[in-house]
């Protein structure tokens, strides 16, 4: 039985005994303590401080990796993954103008009212006045409302105290597994003490609120603004728009990935079901049902009386099946599946009236006058999209390549009008 020489067997007594006993056939257990040296990420911290300091109008900015997406009027705002925003100004959708990159450190997702974008800052609620967007403001925050960041292995946990993390460097370190061997089974599971769970759309409502993609994490009903986290539903009063009152935190379930909201409900999506939330009383959402479905990654859009959720395959989805589910939703109460339409690999969605749009190996337009036989109209390839806004003619699509901006019609017929190139 032979070890590699980055292996060290802890050497008592017992493993001694249990390693003859195996040497001559026999059928004892033992413990083994091996150790590896492996390459981690280790995180480079902004102080809290300097966090909360750090919002800036700068001027307009190449587009690297395409986040979150939320219209608002003439204007698209296209998140950079922590680290802030861009404003375009879509007016002429052949020849869209990008007019300022907002700096915000640790943003990720955000909702506008009224002229006042409610966007997150790693822990903090951060209210910017967009009046004049190129000489925006920070009015308000509420600081240590959302949980700290989490990471997953090689990413090791970054510590509270120091600040958030803003950069990785890779180190190698040694990491400690533990293996309970049989004969012939000296291969180690690594312990990973660093793994953590990952932290990784408004249909029309009353007052001057946007419309986000079927991946936000915020959203905007009536007066309220309604956020969602791994696990929790957090609700705030806009009465006094650069003074968010918090009112409620309540938890919803685990691995909770998005929020839609319409019907007077909130819909949250999860990897493992689809939560329906009452507004009847919208300081203090209220649960009504929930629909299971298999563990997959989860986006949910609402048109009429039904629910449109796609699920999916991925690293941290751990699905099997990919496909469109069609939930019936007259009864609120008793969310009920309608069909199950098989896809590639899909990820966002939007609908609008008969229409529903659905990024899957591209994006692919349907017909959904009768949910139990969609039709398939259209299918544009060629790119991998990855959320959708639909509204009044108007579509916006997210993608790995940029952005993409459509006009269609009531046949679904699209029109490319231009795209946004990310940076390669």
């Amino acid at each position: 039985m032979k070890l590699s020489s980055n292996w060290i067997i802890k050497k008592t007594w017992g493993s001694l005994i249990v390693l003859w006993a195996l040497s001559i056939g026999g059928c004892y257990k033992d413990e083994i303590i091996i150790k590896q040296k492996v390459k981690v990420l280790i995180p480079e911290y902004m102080d809290y401080a300097t966090l909360r300091s750090a919002f800036k109008v700068e001027a307009p900015q190449p587009l690297q990796k395409v986040g979150k997406i939320y219209t608002y009027g003439k204007y698209l705002f296209i998140n950079e993954k922590e680290k802030g925003i861009h404003v375009v100004d879509k007016s002429n959708g052949t020849n869209p103008i990008t007019i300022a990159f907002l700096n915000l450190p640790g943003n990720v997702d955000m909702a506008i009212k009224d002229n006042y974008l409610y966007a997150d800052s790693y822990v903090d609620l951060v209210v910017i006045d967009l009046q004049q967007i190129q000489n925006a403001k920070e009015v308000g925050r509420l600081k240590n409302i959302f949980p700290y960041p989490k990471y997953t292995f090689p990413y090791l946990a970054p510590d509270p105290q120091k600040g958030v993390p803003i950069a990785w460097k890779e180190k190698e370190m040694e990491i400690e597994g533990r293996k309970r061997i049989n004969k012939g089974d000296i291969i180690p599971d690594f312990v990973q003490t660093e793994s953590t769970t990952p932290t990784n759309s408004s249909s029309k409502q009353m007052g001057s609120s946007g419309q986000g993609g079927s991946l936000a994490r915020f959203t905007i009903w009536n007066n309220y603004l309604y956020t969602v986290d791994n696990q929790n539903l957090q609700a705030f009063d806009l009465t006094t728009p650069v003074a968010p009152l918090h009112q409620k935190s309540i938890h919803v379930g685990f691995e909770i990935e998005t929020i839609f909201p319409a019907k007077n409900h909130l819909f949250i999506g999860s990897q493992e079901a689809m939560y329906i939330y009452s507004l009847e009383s919208p300081a203090s959402p209220y649960f009504v049902s929930k629909y299971t479905h298999i563990r997959s990654c989860d986006p949910v859009v609402v048109w009429g009386n039904y629910a449109y959720v796609t699920l999916r395959t991925g690293n941290t989805c751990q699905g099997f099946f990919n496909q469109l589910e069609v939930i019936n939703i007259q009864n609120l109460r008793a969310p009920a599946l309608e069909k199950i339409y098989p896809m590639q690999q899909p990820f966002g969605l939007g609908a609008d009236e008969n229409l529903l749009f659905v990024c899957d190996n591209g994006l692919k337009v349907y017909n959904t006058q009768n949910p139990q036989n969609l039709i398939l109209l259209k299918h544009h390839t060629g790119f991998q999209g990855y959320d959708a806004i639909a509204r009044e003619g108007e579509l916006i699509v997210s993608a790995q390549e940029g952005i993409y901006l459509y006009r269609y019609n009531s046949s679904g017929d699209l029109t490319l009008l231009s795209r946004i190139s990310s940076i390669p």
